[in-house]
Order: structure tokens, then sequence, then C-alpha cells
């Protein structure tokens, strides 16, 4: 695949986990798969975007990638998700891409419910990435990777941005990622949470 395919199903594939991880509907048999799902993924990921032809690091994602989907099967996705819906569905843009704009900010959010879950994750990240909180490790890993963290990179036009923000609360709102998220989210959470990305 093009680089910012890998990327963007990679970044989807990692949101799966981390969300799967954090459900109010999380399990035993999940979280196992959540896990296991990053320690194939992170690691592989910067060296499939910098050697495209590099198909043991591919396979170890292709892996990963699909005991993430089996994780989230079993447990369901969070606010990152019912966001990246949202703002896919507005401005057409690729679902990881989407998703990804937003975890970070969705893991600062969530953080007061789920702490203990997060700093186990964290340590699952290479040591060069990781920082004293997920959310940080977060940035810091998709930074690298060229995961946009801000909508101006992702190719969005700040101020049509600002403008469907109603929308974008309506449409995350309606998502059951609001009702499985690690943390209850009210309409006015999930706006604050938009807007962080401008």
């Amino acid at each position: 695949m093009p680089k910012e395919q890998s990327r963007n199903t990679a970044v989807d594939a990692i949101a799966h986990a981390i969300e799967a991880y954090t459900s109010a509907w999380r399990n035993h048999y999940s979280d196992a798969f959540s896990e296991k799902a990053l320690e194939l993924i992170l690691p592989n990921l910067p060296k499939v975007l910098a050697q495209p032809g590099n198909m043991d690091a591919r396979e170890q994602i292709h892996i990963g990638a699909s005991m993430a989907g089996l994780s989230f099967s079993n447990s369901q996705i969070g606010l990152a998700h019912a966001m990246g819906h949202a703002l896919g569905a507005v401005f057409k843009l690729p679902h990881g891409l989407c998703v990804g704009l937003y975890l970070a900010s969705v893991v600062e959010f969530n953080s007061i419910g789920a702490a203990d879950r997060y700093s186990r994750l964290n340590k699952i990240f290479p040591d060069e990435y990781r920082e004293k909180e997920l959310h940080l490790t977060l940035r810091n890993y998709f930074e690298e990777m060229g995961q946009p963290l801000k909508v101006e990179q992702a190719g969005i036009d700040v101020q049509r941005y600002i403008n469907s923000i109603d929308r974008l609360v309506d449409l995350a709102s309606e998502s059951t990622g609001v009702t499985t998220n690690a943390r209850d989210a009210n309409s006015e959470d999930i706006r604050r949470i938009f807007m962080q990305v401008v």
C-alpha cells in the first residue's frame, strides 16, 4: 500500500486497540488482543514507513491490526471513533486519519477514569516515543509517523471546520462510541475536544 494508506490503516488499528482496552464493555478477551496488537504494530510502523518493501514488518502490522479488530469487536469503540466517523462523513477524509486526529485528545479527556489502563498501554510504546502520560506519547508517535494532529495538517480549512462544529457534535453524539467510552461525555465535552485540534 502507499505510505499514507499504510499509516492511516495502522493508526486506525492503534485506535481500535486503545479504545477497546478502556471501553466500558472491555473484558479479559479484548484486553489480551489489545495489548498484543500494540506490541506488534507500534515498533513495526516506523519500519514500514521508512522501508515500504519490508514485508516482515508489514506482516506484523497486518496480524496486529487483525487482533485489534478482534479486540474492539468484543468490547466496542470509544469517543475518538465517534468523532472520527463524524469528521469523515462531513469532510470525506480517510477513516484512520480522522480517528487519529482526535485520539490523543480523547485519551487526555478519558485519563480521569482510565489512568491505570493508559499507564499499562504507555509502557508498550517504544522508548524513544514514550512520555509520562499516554496522550503525550501518542502525540510524539503520531507526529513522527506523519499523522495529522491539527485540522490544517489534515487539509481542512479551519473556518469551514469551525462552521461545521454543530453538525460534527450532533453526528458524534449519535455514535455507540459515546456509550462505551471510558468516561461519560456530553455534547459540550465533545465540542471542546473537537476544538482542541484547531
